[in-house]
């Protein structure tokens, strides 16, 4: 914004003093006396951040919707001051309501991911099953990511204990809340 203003302010004093500096007293501009300002819109700088996967939006998108969710959406606006990306919910499990499960990517920046979701609804009564598909798709996330697994986070998950971990350049954790139905959520987000 501060380039801009600075852009058209230059432009304005040009166009200010070559209108008071013109001989021409008879007002009838020549073609080839125009004042000519070249102006320079400077791009605006992308901000890296630290988990450098996240850095390239479009190479996590293909990545990871060839994990066997599905396929995540275009990197868009999501209408409230930032970007996203997701899956439609996958659906596993017996009964009329079965469980599933989804991919969100979320940022306050167009050009990099600042967290990566994975959603588990528990909408039958089978928990653990629905908790190690949850553990396998966290584990296929780590690989498509280039990571090694934290087999930690896995294995606590499967005991359905939430779970915090951290490195140089992100954080993980899972953590569930319960209403109706008990949703857990795997959280993966760049320092």
């Amino acid at each position: 914004m501060r380039q801009i203003k600075l852009i058209l302010t230059l432009a304005l004093l040009a166009t200010i003093t070559y209108s008071c500096s013109s001989s021409n007293k008879d007002n009838n501009p020549e073609p080839d006396t125009a004042a000519q300002v070249e102006t320079k819109v400077l791009p605006k700088a992308s901000s890296k951040v630290k988990f450098d996967p996240f850095n390239n939006v479009e190479d996590v998108r293909q990545k990871l919707s060839a994990v066997g969710i599905g396929e995540l959406g275009e990197w868009r606006d999501d209408e409230k001051g930032g970007y996203m990306s997701v899956t439609p919910y996958y659906q596993f499990g017996d009964g009329d309501m079965p469980n599933n499960l989804a991919y969100y990517l979320e940022s306050d920046d167009s050009s990099a991911i600042k967290n990566l979701r994975i959603v588990l609804n528990i909408n039958n009564g089978d928990r653990k099953s629905a908790l190690l598909k949850l553990g396998d798709i966290i584990e296929k996330t780590y690989r498509a990511l280039g990571m090694e697994s934290d087999t930690k986070i896995i294995n606590e998950l499967k005991f359905g204990k939430e779970l915090k971990s951290e490195s140089d350049t992100y954080r993980t954790r899972t953590e569930v809340e319960k209403s109706r139905i008990e949703t857990w959520k795997f959280v993966l987000e760049t320092k």
